[in-house]
């Protein structure tokens, strides 16, 4: 029991890193970093049982694909594969339950076969709630919700977020509408930004 309570204390959660925090132009490769997550070499033919068994224990991680090839020079490259690991549920072998454990194991897989792997990923591997949760800083509301009208988005945006209206509207190509709490009747307007336009509206 004691190392499943070291592991929630531990949990590692896959996010965008630190330095894009406070970003208000977009800098793509201010994302670019090095994640360290376990994987398993698993062979081939018991692929099928084994992520069954891992179905949620495996990598999710937008554009990756949580099973891969082995390196080419590698000894087992053409009998195994390796399946990635999701950080927040696996740290080491003993962070599986025992019934899974035992399950792996008739599968011929164990602690022997568990090592660690390194992702290089882009701003390209995250999704848009993870971007806006790296990107805004703690006191500025997040952007959870919005609505869509053909290729119109709408989004309810307060003063402290229109810093990083830019960084939504280039996420989301789309034309991006947002409300403005407090605009005078006297002055609206309209901003273009590249491709998109973002148009006040008055609430």
């Amino acid at each position: 029991m004691q190392p499943r309570e070291r592991m929630a204390e531990t949990k590692t959660v896959l996010k965008p890193p630190l330095k894009v925090k406070g970003m208000t132009t977009l800098d793509r490769s201010l994302f670019d970093d090095t994640l360290q997550v376990k994987a398993l070499m698993v062979k081939t033919h018991k692929l099928p049982k084994v992520l069954k068994i891992l179905k949620n224990h495996r990598l999710k991680l937008r554009n990756v694909k949580p099973v891969i090839e082995l390196d080419q020079l590698h000894l087992n490259s053409k009998s195994h594969r390796l399946v990635l690991l999701d950080p927040s549920c696996l740290q080491s072998w003993d962070d599986l339950p025992n019934e899974m454990q035992q399950s792996l194991q008739e599968a011929d897989v164990s602690h022997e076969t568990l090592e660690d792997y390194s992702i290089q990923v882009t701003y390209e591997n995250w999704k848009f709630q993870d971007i806006m949760a790296a990107v805004l800083p703690e006191e500025v509301d997040g952007v959870s919700g919005f609505s869509e009208v053909g290729h119109i988005a709408h989004f309810n945006l307060r003063d402290k977020s229109l810093p990083y209206k830019h960084l939504i509207g280039i996420y989301m190509c789309l034309t991006i509408v947002y409300s403005l709490l407090h605009v005078s009747s006297c002055k609206v307007n309209w901003l273009k930004c590249g491709w998109f336009s973002l148009l006040p509206i008055m609430t």
